[in-house]
């Protein structure tokens, strides 16, 4: 006989390890049953309430936001002196390129400054109008002068003279580019070549639009100063161009870009309305211009739009079991590969034990709860129908989200990396459109004194001869506050962010105070401004 006899006590061991591997074994298939049977019923519960929102005309589907694509002859964006600014990463495609290109020479970020200089910027803001104050290019004049002594980034005369002539010579550095930028904006589509098919879409034009309509804002500024007010509008509408070829983009960080450019093109205007430089063709075509902007349904369509993203993120989440490097704080390369925040080998595996270990319906009910709070919290802060945006609604999301944070929930772990600061958007989207609409009540008010010598008494009184209807306060849906004070100078203002009517005075309300708007009045023309007007 061959072979080894079991000793006493092998055969219980045996035994005992089979009854292991059978509870083992039998628990394994009361998790996946129980797996299986939550993402049944989440995703039931999910696919219900995408019908339900259906019903109420609204798309979870990422894909019902992209921008239709438009002929290459008409689209601005392709443009050579706006490719620029993105084909050092991105194809006509939209596809990343790799590695990216050092060779390109952006000709669109038309900077006003010397990044590289340890000089200081000058001590002014493109938005001085909203506490009164005009730009002082005589800072900038200095600011050049000084920059001129350790490079020459900028033209500057032998001997400072007028500011505003100043200004221009270190400006002409770029004339040749504006005037490709001009030509450029006769093309009537754009549509920038992204890849919305990728989950993280480089968006690498916002930065340099922004950086061109500084520069084209403060050129507009110095020509007013220096007499060329044909020159001025044109730039301040090649401006209003670039703030508008970004407006079909589902994404609350380009509708933010566009209210942050269009506050800054309001400067030269306001300025020329209070120097009365303006003639009344200009004005009709600033109204004109200014009418286009609707900041109040085009946060409706980004905030859809940022919502059918983060759901298509939850989604690739769910798929390929790995958190998005962006949203873990990584990096982005100089290859445009993300370099991510962690190295360990240990804790990276156990991020992909941990995602992998997740049922699909944690996925699922954060979809639907983010779904919800964008749907029942967020959409109804702005209603495009009465032009409004409202505090009230604001301040009560804020809170809802706040409370849905205060504890853990695996129904809402993925929300955390979507929502944070979203409602926070939706003031700089009001200030916008209000600055919209003043603009063009001051502009006609202006046409108003130029035909009879006296700004009205009533707001109505331009109805419909300069306006087909005034414009209302986007904050409550009021008449803006209005007082003629003499015939040269009217007090105009919004009551702002708090609904408080604090007499025209700007309070807290100045981009000098780390964007602090807040508080106090939203004015066009205020109390304690440069103007130096009295309340009534």
């Amino acid at each position: 006989m061959s072979g080894k006899a079991l000793s006493g006590n092998e055969g219980p061991k045996r035994r005992k390890g089979s009854k292991i591997l059978l509870g083992t074994a039998i628990l394994f298939l009361i998790v996946v049953i129980t797996y299986a049977a939550m993402d049944i019923v989440s995703v039931n519960s999910w696919d219900r309430s995408k019908r339900q929102m259906a019903t109420q005309g609204e798309s979870l589907d990422f894909a019902d936001f992209i921008p239709k694509r438009t002929p290459d002859e008409r689209n601005f964006a392709l443009a050579p002196i706006i490719a620029s600014s993105y084909n050092f990463i991105l194809d006509s495609n939209g596809n990343q390129i790799l590695p990216w290109k050092t060779n390109i020479n952006d000709r669109l970020s038309m900077s006003i400054y010397d990044d590289h200089s340890a000089i200081g910027e000058p001590g002014f803001h493109l938005e001085g109008w909203v506490v009164g104050e005009k730009t002082d290019l005589k800072a900038q004049q200095t600011y050049y002068r000084a920059l001129a002594r350790e490079t020459n980034t900028f033209q500057v005369p032998p001997q400072p003279g007028n500011p505003a002539q100043d200004v221009l010579l270190a400006l002409s550095k770029y004339d040749s580019n504006v005037d490709e930028l001009k030509v450029a904006c006769r093309l009537p589509d754009s549509r920038f070549p992204l890849n919305y098919g990728d989950i993280l879409i480089f968006l690498p034009h916002l930065g340099a639009l922004d950086t061109c309509s500084q520069m084209l804002n403060l050129r507009a500024v110095a020509e007013l100063q220096n007499g060329q007010n044909q020159q001025a509008l044109e730039d301040i509408e090649t401006s209003f161009r670039l703030i508008e070829s970004i407006r079909t983009e589902p994404f609350l960080i380009s509708g933010s870009v566009r209210a942050q450019m269009l506050t800054e093109t309001i400067q030269p205007i306001w300025e020329g309305l209070n120097g009365h430089e303006w003639s009344t063709l200009q004005l009709d075509r600033l109204k004109k211009d200014l009418q286009g902007f609707d900041f109040v349904s085009d946060y409706k369509f980004n905030t859809r739009g940022e919502r059918a993203h983060n759901l298509r993120e939850i989604e690739s989440i769910r798929h390929v079991r790995r958190l998005a490097p962006y949203l873990i704080h990584a990096e982005i390369g100089a290859d445009g590969q993300p370099e991510l925040s962690y190295s360990n080998e240990v804790l990276k595996t156990a991020r992909s034990i941990i995602y992998h270990s997740i049922p699909d319906s944690v996925f699922y009910q954060n979809e639907i709860n983010l779904a919800n709070i964008y749907q029942n919290w967020i959409l109804p802060i702005v209603d495009p129908q009465k032009q409004t945006i409202s505090p009230d609604a604001e301040n009560a999301a804020a809170i809802e989200i706040r409370k849905e944070y205060g504890h853990f929930s695996s129904d809402k772990i993925f929300i955390r990396y979507f929502l944070p600061g979203v409602p926070n958007v939706t003031i700089h989207e009001a200030f916008a459109q209000d600055a919209v609409n003043m603009a063009r009540i001051a502009c006609a008010l202006e046409q108003y004194r130029i035909e009879s010598k006296n700004y009205p008494t009533k707001l109505d009184s331009l109805v419909p001869r300069f306006l087909n209807a005034v414009p209302h306060d986007v904050i409550d849906g009021h008449p803006f506050k209005y007082y003629p004070t003499n015939e040269d100078r009217f007090i105009l203002y919004s009551v702002g962010w708090n609904k408080t009517n604090e007499g025209g005075r700007a309070a807290l309300y100045s981009y000098r105070d780390n964007n602090d708007i807040w508080d106090g009045d939203w004015i066009w023309n205020g109390v304690g401004t440069t103007n130096e007007m009295p309340h009534p």
